[in-house]
């Protein structure tokens, strides 16, 4: 029982007890759990496998599903037609269906209708012989499908459909545009096992025993694939159960430390210290940090996304920032910890303070300004590495879709922003408080000279470091930007909404500004990256690349299945293997290439193939057994092909050969050139920018070589270039204006060869539109978070906000935005349209201008030879297709078609357009995956023969005047930019225009609560000029009413009160004289009854007495004070209903407590008089500042009135509490003398405890 009382007392102790103890229960069930699973492996084992293997085929089963039910829907349409024909399904396809699935229609082995996904590669590669109705996989080309057969109508067998869906793609394009589709992958996400998927129907045998088996069953229960996927081991089973455990342990963990937080925070409150409270808080916050790291949360939980190290890595704390998420939980705690400093430092300011000495200021100056250039440069560095340590590329692509890292990653650089304001205001606030204390002056000079003080102080910083971070522009503006907010902090008296508003903007602003610079630097330092890697030997690099792809797992695996398939197209089977080699990511010039035994060119993909053929390197006397790398000269050692050739082979014989050739040229940059779909334009997969943003000169032996860009130089550039002065690691920076644009350039010097070879590698500075949208697309970002963050806000306290209005000044600006904004949007997409138009226009003129050349070039050569054709390309230089009915019959980029990338079938919609409409021309879109591009098709006669040319935007390269995202980038930013002017004068004409209105109304309370003494001064003219003048007019009135109304008021009530008194006196007086007359009688008769007379009129007299006094009583009642109507009210709220009166006076109130809410006896009415007074008073004797100060004892609250007014003089102090004492020429002199009668009246009192000419503090006490 005692026990049990302790632990009720010691909440603390409780709680830890409770974690301890259901950690170890965790921990020894848990034990229990993996010995039970330990000696019953086997069962569990065959357990999770079975579900696995249940759970594969019932997802495998779900896909198939969706599919015939797609075919249905097809099928039910087709039957609806009449007549199969392409124009009749076209329409219905149109109307009735949409489907990203293939699809396709045929009359025996005729093809009659096709979709735009449809490849003809399916129809040569499918072999099988299946069941119409049921469901198949089928490798063809790159892609594996799974497709479905069934016949139409049953009258007529011979017209069937072909619907299906890709399943597997095992290549890769640029990521920017590619769509990952992989049945595998889902799998091994879904159940956490690798897996591997046989797509056909052959009985392959397991023999692996660590591996698992099963067969996949189509709709008719026939085998169509077997997955194989690695079981998971016993120790592999342990692990994760115990890092499972371990994960409960650690959520138990933080459970109980946040329940600890709770119970501190409730000990910690009650503190009166602010800085014993900042400490506690502080340490308990650390705490918590690295209690996350070392119970391994969220680190813990996942990999991936916003869990992955790849996506951003600091080694900064120890752990703190290995993440994008652990580094949000950081800068949180960080956020609170600086939070709170803040706000208790803005108490400290308001608060009253003993006077401080030099010394301590002069200190605490030292102190801050040190610390204030350590931590802009802590920001700098930390903004730094959000751009250098992260994978994201925050400005590289102007669209405004984020996925979920990076979105966490722009609000890391915010919250890092907003904790660099807090921290740095937190300092001038403790300053600024400390200059008050000592000087006690006008504090605005404090901003102004401090501020400057402090940029000189930043500037020195910057030039004695030697490795500075950022520049002095950017901490000169951040320097202003916390000086601006602490004046307007500490100046005036602003909403907590609009305190929140302003650091959010500021934080915004600089974190966007070093955001943007430290871009600036890494796309400074691609410049240094380019030059290095063409400047590089790079034989052993290539070597390293060739051995790498021919060891690759994947690429023996598929080069492998290549060989075993007895229709292979082995062009396609060598793309899979490029795009996903470092041959793709590195942009070098090279080919996959199949052999066979012989030595015969099998197939291959890249950017040398089929340019340059393999010539006698191999024996084919010799099988070679081994990767082996030859050198095959082209043109001296500047010019050659480096080969690797590794030998295939399966169980029983060797198959033939994979070669990977790349080919090495000092007379090239050796860049590869792909359409931007295949290929990302970058230099490798680390680069920052596009090889085309840069320009790249090549000098040998001080002779302009190549030039690789836009820029063409002038003998200045290139003079510029050549003596320009190398640092010691013969390179050098420097910027030129050229062609009306600046430029960077990077230079660096090697010899090779014996050459001396300078490349220069240089960049144009963005355009002031780009800049903006960079700018605005972050501060859009930032905004979004922010409305998001008010949205989750004022959904939890929905109830307190239901009932809120709108005033007039948010009236006048939302209707200022709507009137403003939307024809700002209206021109915005109406010039986005234009210009859309335009391209178009343009497109559509340069692809059929090129088409227009072809069919003229082939006309003139009368040949329709694939050799004219080509010979087409070459002069013309131009990139086409040639379709021959619904055929592809020549192209220039033939392996794009023949690896499957591009379909070889023509465009439906063409095909409906040119053939079925009989039209001449069409401009279409298209797209491979999310690549969307235009196609030119011309439908050409050429030696009587009918043809359809198709030239695309895609294989050439078209010059607009403004691109869409050129255009986009430019609209963003600019219109970005005047939307933000706008809202700031919209707000300021609103806050104009409803000022006086405000004002009005505030004084209109007042008046209300009895305050007659405001006068509202105004810079308006006309009606509002007239309307406060009037409103003056009227409260002077009524202020001369009053007192008249009051004059005559007490002369009748004094008439109507003489009248009562005097009637009531003459009542008690009659008797009295007829008794005094009848006692005299009696004394003049010497009357014996004299004594019984005298008893009588003594007795008489002393009653009418007595009525004389209680008349007097009465009259004296009249004359007090009316009867208090005392009840409990909330002190606070009283207080700050009587300082919003005020909150239009030229006057800054402040109130300070730590108290939420205190409840008194007293008459509010007449509370709220006494406040309104004393503050009307400090106006009146010209205080600019007034603070209200609540504290507390153990007798009594104590609420301290101070302000900065002229002070009572010393004559007048002891009177000021007198009935009718005044000091102004129109006062009464009854407000101090009915406020403390008042407060005496209801159990309180007030007192002055200090005047002098810096003013004037009062002090209420409340009893308790």
């Amino acid at each position: 029982m005692n026990f049990t009382s302790f632990l009720k007392r010691n909440k603390t102790i409780s709680i830890l007890l409770f974690v301890i103890l259901s950690i170890i229960s965790v921990g020894v069930i848990g034990n229990r759990i993996i010995n039970n699973e330990i000696e019953n492996w086997s069962e569990t084992i065959d357990q999770k496998n079975n579900s696995i293997e249940s759970g594969s085929i019932d997802y495998i089963n779900t896909i198939q599903t969706e599919l015939i039910l797609e075919k249905d829907l097809l099928k039910n349409n087709l039957k609806k037609i009449d007549s199969l024909d392409f124009s009749e399904i076209q329409k219905q396809f149109i109307n009735n269906h949409n489907t990203e699935n293939i699809f396709a229609v045929f009359d025996s082995s005729n093809i009659i209708f096709w979709n735009s996904n449809f490849n003809q590669l399916i129809i040569k590669n499918d072999s099988f012989k299946i069941s119409f109705g049921e469901t198949y996989f089928l490798k063809s080309g790159i892609d594996t499908y799974l497709l479905i057969k069934d016949t139409i109508s049953a009258k007529s067998p011979n017209q069937y459909l072909i619907c299906g869906t890709i399943v597997e793609k095992q290549y890769e394009l640029n990521s920017a545009y590619f769509k990952k589709i992989s049945l595998t992958n889902e799998l091994q996400l879904k159940f956490g096992v690798d897996f591997t998927i046989n797509y056909s129907s052959q009985n392959l045998k397991n023999k692996d025993g660590r591996k698992y088996s099963f067969d996949v069953k189509n709709n008719n229960n026939n085998k169509i694939a077997s997955v194989v996927f690695v079981k998971q081991t016993r120790e592999k089973y342990v692990e994760n159960l115990n890092a499972n455990i371990f994960l409960i342990q650690s959520m138990l963990a933080l459970l109980g430390y946040l329940l600890l937080g709770v119970v501190l925070y409730q000990k910690i409150s009650a503190k009166q210290n602010l800085f014993s409270k900042f400490i506690l808080y502080s340490l308990y916050f650390i705490a918590l940090r690295y209690l996350l790291i070392f119970i391994k949360i969220p680190q813990g939980i996942s990999s991936s996304g916003i869990f992955d190290s790849k996506v951003y890595y600091s080694d900064f704390g120890f752990g703190l920032t290995n993440s994008p998420i652990e580094l949000f939980i950081t800068l949180i705690i960080l956020f609170l910890i600086l939070f709170t400093a803040f706000r208790y430092t803005l108490i400290y300011y308001k608060a009253s303070n003993k006077k401080s000495n030099f010394f301590k200021f002069y200190l605490l100056f030292i102190f801050s300004i040190v610390l204030y250039a350590v931590s802009l440069r802590g920001f700098s560095a930390a903004s730094r590495s959000f751009v250098f340590d992260t994978s994201i590329r925050y400005f590289q692509d102007p669209s405004l879709n984020f996925d979920f890292p990076t979105l966490l990653m722009h609000i890391n650089v915010l919250v890092l922003g907003i904790c660099s304001i807090l921290g740095s205001s937190t300092l001038i606030l403790f300053l600024a408080k400390s200059y008050k204390l000592i000087f006690n002056k006008n504090i605005e000079l404090f901003f102004i000279v401090f501020s400057i003080i402090y940029i000189c102080g930043i500037i020195f910083y910057q030039f004695i470091q030697k490795n500075p971070q950022s520049t002095i522009f950017i901490q000169t503006t951040h320097v202003i930007l916390v000086f601006i907010l602490v004046f307007l902090l500490t100046k005036y008296e602003l909403k907590n909404s609009t305190k929140i508003l302003a650091i959010y903007f500021i934080a915004s602003f600089a974190s966007i500004i070093t955001l943007l610079f430290y871009n600036s630097e890494l796309e400074k330092e691609s410049l240094k990256t380019t030059a290095r890697v063409i400047t590089r030997e790079n034989d052993d690099f290539y070597r390293a690349i060739i051995f790498e792809t021919l060891l690759d797992d994947f690429s023996r695996k598929i080069a492998t299945e290549a060989f075993q398939n007895s229709k292979t197209n082995f062009n396609s089977y060598a793309f899979m293997i490029w795009s996903k080699s470092n041959l793709q990511k590195e942009s070098i010039n090279s080919s996959v290439n199949f052999l066979d035994l012989k030595g015969n060119l099998l197939g291959g993909f890249g950017s040398i193939y089929p340019q340059f053929t393999i010539k006698n390197i191999i024996d084919t006397n010799a099988v070679i057994e081994e990767i082996k790398i030859f050198e095959e000269k082209l043109d001296g050692d500047s010019h050659k092909i480096i080969r690797g050739i590794f030998p295939l082979k399966d169980e029983y014989a060797f198959l033939g050969y994979l070669d990977v050739s790349i080919l090495s040229d000092l007379n090239d940059f050796g860049f590869s050139t792909h359409p931007e779909f295949i290929s990302t334009g970058k230099l490798n997969d680390r680069a920052i920018l596009k090889l085309n943003k840069l320009s790249i000169l090549d000098y040998r032996n001080k002779q302009l070589k190549l030039v690789y860009g836009s820029l063409n130089p002038s003998a200045e550039v290139n003079d510029v270039i050549l003596n320009t002065k190398l640092t010691d690691k013969n390179d050098a920076w420097f910027e030129k204006h050229y062609n009306d644009s600046e430029y960077i350039f990077y230079v660096k010097k090697v010899n090779l060869y014996g050459i001396e070879r300078i490349v220069a590698v240089a960049l144009k500075e963005k355009e002031l539109s780009i800049g903006l949208f960079d700018f605005f697309k972050v501060f859009f970002t930032h905004s979004i978070i922010l409305l998001f963050a008010a949205l989750i806000y004022f959904s939890a306290y929905y109830e307190r906000y239901k009932s809120y209005q709108l005033n007039l000044r948010d009236k006048l600006l939302i209707a200022f935005l709507i009137i403003s904004l939307i024809p700002l949007l209206f021109i915005a997409f109406y010039f986005r349209e234009i210009t859309e138009n335009n391209n178009e226009e343009t497109i559509y003129y340069n692809l059929g201008r090129r088409a227009f050349s072809i069919e003229t070039y082939l006309n003139n050569h009368n040949d329709n030879s694939k050799l004219n054709f080509a010979n087409a390309s070459y002069d013309l230089n131009i990139n086409y297709s040639v379709f021959s009915k619904n055929q592809i019959e020549y192209s220039t980029d033939d392996l794009i078609y023949d690896v499957g990338i591009l379909p070889k079938l023509l465009n439906p919609i063409v095909y409906q357009k040119l053939f079925v409409d009989g039209e001449q021309e069409i401009l279409v879109n298209e797209n491979i995956d999310n690549y969307a591009y235009k196609s030119f098709y011309y439908k050409a006669n050429i030696s009587n023969s009918e043809i359809i040319i198709k030239v695309s935007e895609g294989f050439n390269k078209i010059l607009l005047p403004l691109s869409g995202s050129a255009v986009d980038v430019f609209l963003f930013g600019t219109y970005s930019l005047a939307a933000i002017f706008i809202i700031l004068f919209s707000a300021i004409m609103a806050n104009q225009i409803s000022a006086p209105i405000r004002k009005l109304t505030l004084a209109t309370k007042s008046i209300a609560a009895g305050d007659l003494s405001l006068e509202l001064k105004t810079n308006a003219k006309g009606e509002m000029k007239e309307l406060v003048s009037g409103f003056q007019y009227m409260v002077k009135e009524i202020k001369e009413n009053q007192a008249m109304l009051a004059e005559i008021e007490r002369e009748e009530a004094w008439k109507e009160m003489a009248k009562q008194v005097a009637h009531e006196i003459k009542n008690p007086l009659t008797p009295m004289k007829l008794s005094v007359q009848q006692l005299i009688t009696a004394y003049e008769d010497k009357s014996d009854k004299f004594e019984m007379f005298f008893q009588k009129v003594t007795s008489t007299i002393l009653n009418q007495i007595e009525t004389l006094k209680n008349i007097a009583n009465e009259f004296s009642n009249f004359a007090r004070m009316p009867k208090l109507e005392l009840e409990e009210i909330d002190l606070i709220e009283i207080v700050k209903q009587s300082i919003n009166l005020f909150s239009g006076e030229n006057v800054k109130i402040d109130f300070i407590s730590k108290f939420e809410k205190i409840k008194i006896n007293g008459d509010s009415q007449q509370l709220r008089r006494t406040i309104i007074n004393l503050i009307r008073n400090s106006i009146q004797a010209n205080s600019d500042k007034i603070t209200f100060e609540l504290s507390a004892n153990e007798k009594e609250y104590q609420l301290n009135i101070s302000d900065n007014g002229d002070g009572i003089k010393n004559e007048n102090i002891e009177k000021i509490f007198d009935m009718n004492f005044t000091t102004k020429n129109d006062g009464m002199g009854l407000g101090l003398s009915l406020a403390k009668r008042y407060l005496n009246g209801s159990n309180a009192d007030i007192q002055l405890i200090k005047t002098s000419e810096d003013g004037t503090t009062f002090q209420i006490n409340f009893f308790k």
